[in-house]
């Protein structure tokens, strides 16, 4: 795709952040004018530019980067800086916001960058983000985000076509460009405009632009094949002044420095000054601000030090290390280090790595652990350590190339193991860790990581729905608690921190042995809580009783896993954490309780994303997809079910995905052959116990007859009979599923019979399950009641009445309007129309209603919306809407209209 092209797609989505916030990600190596396309696709758009350039020193500083860019709005941030940024995003109104080489950016700031994004779409923003294609919380985020196509688009960048070079250079030098120079220079620059940028600006420092063709000519000749940016930078060095060379040299370790800043190096170095001008002249530098300087190009960063000695670097960051203060002067401390200063050194940083630790700064702890393995090699242990230990797994990508080159060691292959859990199979993952003896493995350690590393391994058996796998891993947990005994009385936090370790393996291990029952698995589980010492319990019982609430939701013991999950306050094992939030909102909607269903699956959903654990977030989108979906917002479930990973394999997000798409054609009565398809995947694979989708059975028996397929259904309440449950559930579901076979065959008495069995443990299962009921079953149940009352000309029964009120009215607070109205036409066929009614005035019908009744059917009267009304009683839509119904219920009314024509006179 040529430029011109590129900024057309642009110009036209800067055009459409009118409508809502769009994201254009400009993606490609360093050096293909990344840059210079954004500024000039930002300037043609017309909106207001925020820009924000990102150098690599802000990577080493938390929170640097967005720091700065709240300072481009004129704000300082405080706690929550995703929210004060999103607030004056909002306040600035139309913009482009233009954030550089974000790869670049600390991890923090790309998360709080990343929750900027996810909320801001309905703002006119747009966004240009240019970066190489290394990953981060905000380019893994944007990855996702832009498979919509709604929200934007990935342009990769590639270098400048031969043309297009020439067009560049003939605007640059005014000369044109063409024949076996042209070939010349693209066979020296490779079409890279920052190294066609360097090109001209060495023609113009030679005098030679009217010949360009001998310029290339010679520089092609100083360095064949080694890249027109290192020969420059090595003409560069040839012929600075040693000021200039040093000056040079401070900058590519130093990043951004003034020019006192520089005066002062060089004086430390006892080098003489380089004035401004003469690095500005180099066009290897650039000015920053008012008194700034910085390289011009980031790669020239790496290719100046490689031509410099070892004592000249050694003794330029000893220079930077006696001119900058706290953690930066400390990094170049650690790189001056030689062997007389070494061992001082490394005791000062693991002085601040202990200090970073008491003070639970894990991500500078897992900075300092780096800093000392630069210093001591074996240090590497501590980096692995101190990425685990912070919980963000994926820091160890950031450490993989030292991970690959340590020595042969338990802790290299656990971390491997962890790194390489994405690209091979957990079988593959489980042999390598069994071949480790952990009773031989002498530093303690390195048992840390192992069973970091055997948890990693569980979860992911776990997520493909194969714990039958990683079950052989068991073997570590006692060697790994024995160690953490016997160092007790010489290096207790360590000690403390294996017990911990073991407990969670051993606990995880429990929940997800899939060889043993569900409910079987809550008194092991519960053993394990009694037997732990107070520190490990304290951290550890969280998990552990998580993970029982989880085992009583799966087994449809759903009030006590309702109370255990309810009180779970902090884990740190993701899956568990994740499960437990999961399993709280899928109760709330089964409850019938939506508003609490979708505000806790959105939350969660935010929190997932936020852990950049990639393998969690398709569960997680299904769920929060769940209610929407079942309110018919079809929209909004193909875009988060889209974002979900293409993969044909099971896994319990799979699962998810699946009933979230069932339902939302059941509610809206759609394509039941697509049902059965979506359940019959989940249930032939065995998927269905990872999602607590036992009564979906009685769902999958209605959608195979639905489509005619009797066999099939047969077939569905076989297994739904075969599949254990708890007793008042399965017995609901089981009488169901018969019922409908029942009345398929027009065996009236049998399906009468059924039905209302099927009712009677339903009201069963609600009263000893309250705030944990399988409410929305019910609706299901009066639907398929009533017409079958229809169909067979059987008499109509009180209780299904009553149930078929109750779901209408659930329905209608729950907001599912479609499926609601279906329900009302149903009971309007099964209740014969009432003789007409007396006219009554309008103060008489007020009279019947209570005093919040009367309120809204006043309002209703005066032709407020529903909206409307919410926003004049504070109460949502939803709310609003339930009032309504109630009220035309009451009065026996089916319209607004007839409504406000009986209250005329009442509200004059």
């Amino acid at each position: 795709m040529t430029r011109q092209r590129m900024l057309a797609e642009l110009a036209v989505m800067a055009a459409d952040c009118a409508s809502g916030a769009k994201v254009a990600w400009l993606v490609g190596s360093e050096g293909v004018g990344k840059s210079t396309l954004a500024r000039l696709a930002c300037e043609a758009s017309g909106l207001q530019v925020h820009r924000l350039d990102v150098y690599p020193e802000d990577r080493e500083h938390p929170l640097a980067a967005v720091n700065e860019l709240g300072a481009t709005f004129g704000i300082t941030l405080g706690t929550d800086p995703a929210q004060d940024l999103l607030r004056a995003i909002e306040a600035a109104g139309p913009m482009a916001l233009v954030i550089e080489d974000a790869q670049w950016m600390d991890e923090a700031s790309q998360l709080a960058v990343w929750q900027v994004v996810r909320r801001f779409r309905r703002l006119p923003v747009w966004l240009v983000v240019t970066s190489t294609d290394i990953a981060g919380p905000l380019l893994d985020g944007l990855s996702l985000l832009l498979r919509s196509p709604d929200r934007g688009q990935v342009v990769t960048v590639t270098p400048l076509r031969a043309q297009e070079s020439a067009a560049f250079l003939k605007e640059e030098l005014g000369v044109p460009v063409d024949g076996e120079t042209l070939e010349m220079v693209q066979s020296v620059t490779g079409g890279y405009p920052s190294l066609l940028v360097s090109l001209a600006d060495q023609v113009r420092l030679s005098g030679q632009a009217a010949n360009l063709r001998r310029a290339v000519g010679a520089l092609a000749q100083r360095g064949e094949g080694s890249g027109l940016l290192r020969q420059h930078v090595t003409s560069v060095l040839e012929n600075v002044t040693p000021g200039g060379r040093g000056a040079l040299l401070a900058l590519a370790q130093g990043g951004e420095l003034t020019a006192a800043q520089l005066s002062q190096v060089l004086r430390l170095r006892g080098l003489p000054d380089s004035g401004t001008d003469e690095l500005l002249a180099t066009g290897l530098a650039e000015r920053a601000g008012a008194t700034g300087l910085r390289l011009r190009h980031q790669p020239a960063r790496r290719a100046i030090e490689e031509r410099m000695t070892w004592n000249e670097a050694r003794d330029s960051h000893a220079a930077l290390a006696t001119l900058l203060t706290g953690l930066d002067g400390l990094e170049h401390r650690v790189a001056a280090a030689d062997e007389s200063t070494s061992g001082e050194v490394l005791i000062e940083v693991l002085a601040q790595l202990a200090d970073a630790y008491a003070s639970n700064d894990l991500g500078l702890a897992f900075r300092l652990a780096i800093h000392a393995a630069d210093l001591e090699p074996t240090f590497m242990i501590e980096a692995i350590l101190a990425a685990l230990r912070s919980g963000r797994i994926s820091r160890l990508i950031d450490i993989a190339d030292r991970v690959d080159n340590m020595p042969p060691s338990v802790g290299r292959t656990a971390a491997m193991t962890i790194l390489e859990l994405s690209h091979e199979s957990v079988a593959a993952a489980v042999d390598r860790l069994m071949g480790i003896d952990a009773d031989d493995v002498i530093d303690p350690r390195e048992l840390v990581i192992l069973a970091h590393a055997s948890i990693q391994v569980v979860v992911a058996s776990s997520l493909h729905m194969a714990p039958e796998l990683s079950m052989a891993l068991s073997r570590f947990v006692d060697p790994v608690h024995r160690r953490g005994v016997d160092l007790a009385p010489v290096q207790p936090d360590l000690a403390i921190e294996l017990r911990i370790i073991s407990a969670g393996l051993e606990a995880i291990l429990i929940g997800m042995n899939d060889a043993i029952a569900p409910a079987q698995r809550i008194e092991p589980l519960t053993d394990l809580v009694q037997r732990l010492d107070p520190v490990s319990g304290m951290l550890v019982g969280p998990i552990v009783g998580s993970l029982i609430g989880i085992l009583h939701y799966v087994t449809g013991d759903l009030a006590p896993a309702k109370t255990e999950l309810a009180r779970i306050t902090a884990m740190d094992i993701p899956l568990v954490r994740m499960q437990s939030e999961l399993a709280l909102a899928h109760l709330a909607f089964l409850d019938g309780d939506w508003d609490t269903a979708h505000a806790l699956a959105d939350k969660h959903l935010a929190a997932t994303l936020d852990s950049l654990q990639a393998p969690l977030w398709p569960q997680s989108f299904a769920v929060a997809a769940l209610v929407p979906a079942a309110r018919g917002e079809a929209h909004v479930v193909a875009e988060y079910l889209g974002w979900q990973d293409a993969s044909t394999e099971s896994t319990v997000g799979g699962a998810a995905g699946k009933l979230t798409e069932a339902w939302g054609l059941v509610a809206t009565d759609t394509d039941p052959k697509r049902v059965a398809e979506l359940l019959d995947r989940v249930w032939a694979r065995g998927d269905i116990s990872y999602v607590s989708g036992h009564p979906t059975g009685a769902l999958r028996v209605r959608a195979h007859l639905q489509t005619g397929n009797r066999p099939a259904a047969e077939a569905a309440l076989v297994a739904l009979e075969n599949e254990p449950y708890e007793a008042q559930a399965h017995a609901y579901a089981t009488s169901h599923a018969s019922a409908l076979l029942a009345e398929d065959a027009g065996e009236t008495d049998a399906a009468t019979e059924a039905f209302a069995t099927a009712a009677r443990h339903l009201r069963a299962q609600a009263r000893t399950n309250p705030g944990a009921a399988l409410q929305v079953f019910g609706a299901v149940l009066a639907e398929d009641w009533a017409l079958a009352v229809v169909r067979l000309g059987a008499a109509t029964p009180a209780r299904l009445v009553t149930l078929l009120r109750d779901s209408i009215a659930m329905l209608t607070r729950a907001g599912a309007t479609l499926w609601r109205d279906r329900l009302v036409r149903v009971e309007h066929q099964l209740t014969p129309a009432a003789p007409p009614v007396p006219s009554r005035s309008g103060l008489d019908l007020l009279g019947t209603l209570t005093s919040r009744e009367r309120e809204v059917a006043l309002l209703v009267a005066d032709g407020l919306s529903n909206r409307e009304i919410a926003g004049r009683l504070f109460v949502t839509v939803r709310t609003a809407e339930y009032h309504v119904h109630n009220v035309l219920t009451k009065i026996g009314m089916t319209s607004r209209a007839q409504l406000q024509q009986a209250l005329g006179e009442a509200v004059a």
